[in-house]
């Protein structure tokens, strides 16, 4: 592992393939190249940890006019493991139904189908040490629902925190060689297309020279584009964006309250009721799931929908202050920086939470709904397809 990030001079190097971002795509990509005889060179903006001049590069501004959203440099972490060092190691993979083209949703369908990339999904489980999630039906939970019309999906969590973000231990094993502290700057595209070459640089003014017969950009969703929109000076619009699309398809999971649920009879009965239909942790195996609830592909065709899931879940009210635990975590995560240190706070913090929640969850929290609905309600949180 060479650290370029106070390197001054000029420095080239080649490889066979240059991948360029070292999160947990980038790191997979290159491991898996190196494990099959390829030449690979692993290439980082970022450090071992987070540094506030290139936490700056990540920033960006808001288009007027567009909805609210993180600070572009909160959100996502410029390190040797990516923002997987802030992630909270939810796993689901894609639905058949989201490469389909599907007249009620404009753009959509993908140039191959969900048997293609199938493969690779249970691959990137199985890295992860993680089964491949199916329904709550999978682990002995049938639901109460018609399947026909809405289905119970399982989220798995991976709760290795940092689990990309030593290099020492993922990629040196590996035969990965790897750069940190370079940022792309330029991509170098010859008439056909082809990238042969692309240039580097340190905060400190260094300049990194690299060919490969192949580059890969695993930068994560909107570094990718701002790369490939701004870095190939032979292409002023843009590397691959004839149609103009490339940046236009940024994918978040908006979510949020959609609706309360108001049980009927007594009310610690009823809650108990409709939070057993949605369990927030379920364990097998060893491994932590939550359900959700989706409309089936066959509703979601029928009734134009998009792929949206839906738990109920206990909150308190818009005008009740967060719990002191809750904002203790929640201070944690948003009002602290991103160093390794204040990250294992944030972790060991909301890992103790969890495991009080899992040991008190349904019937306790059934209690607290029933004393106290003046503060607390049973909502209806969905996360959506955007």
């Amino acid at each position: 592992m060479r650290d370029f990030g106070q390197e001054a001079g000029e420095a080239a190097l080649a490889a066979t393939a240059c991948v360029v971002g070292a999160g947990a795509a980038g790191q997979t990509v290159a491991r898996r190249l190196a494990a099959a005889g390829v030449d690979v060179l692993l290439v980082e903006s970022g450090g071992r940890d987070v540094s506030p001049g290139t936490r700056d590069l990540a920033r960006g501004d808001l288009a007027p006019g567009s909805q609210d959203y993180y600070p572009l440099h909160d959100a996502r972490l410029r390190l040797l493991g990516g923002t997987t060092a802030i992630w909270g190691g939810r796993c689901a993979a894609l639905d058949p139904i989201d490469f389909e083209r599907r007249p009620w949703v404009p753009y959509s369908g993908w140039p191959f189908g969900h048997d293609v990339i199938e493969p690779y999904a249970r691959e990137a489980f199985g890295l992860l040490g993680l089964p491949r999630p199916g329904t709550l039906a999978a682990l002995g939970r049938p639901g109460a629902f018609d399947g026909a019309v809405l289905d119970q999906p399982l989220w798995a969590f991976d709760d290795e925190p940092e689990r990309f973000t030593d290099g020492a231990r993922t990629l040196e094993p590996a035969g990965v060689r790897v750069v940190i502290g370079a940022t792309l700057t330029r991509l170098d595209v010859g008439e056909g297309g082809a990238v042969r070459g692309a240039l580097f640089r340190s905060l400190a003014g260094g300049a990194l020279t690299v060919t490969a017969d192949a580059f890969v950009l695993a930068a994560g969703g909107i570094e990718n584009a701002r790369l490939l929109l701004a870095c190939a000076l032979a292409r002023p619009a843009g590397l691959g964006n004839a149609r103009g699309l490339v940046g236009r398809f940024f994918m978040e999971h908006p979510h949020g309250r959609l609706c309360e649920v108001v049980p009927t009879g007594e009310d610690a009965a009823g809650a108990r009721s409709a939070l057993s239909l949605f369990p927030k942790h379920v364990v097998s195996g060893g491994v932590r799931y939550a359900a959700a609830l989706r409309p089936s592909q066959h509703a979601q065709a029928k009734r134009d929908l998009l792929n949206t899931a839906a738990t109920v879940a206990l909150r308190r009210r818009e005008d009740q202050a967060a719990a002191l635990h809750q904002r203790a975590i929640t201070g944690l995560r948003h009002g602290l920086p991103s160093k390794r240190g204040y990250r294992r706070a944030y972790h060991a913090a909301k890992q103790a939470s969890l495991r009080v929640s899992a040991r008190r969850y349904p019937r306790p929290e059934a209690r607290r709904y029933a004393r106290g609905r003046n503060r607390l309600g049973l909502f209806v949180v969905a996360r959506a397809e955007q």
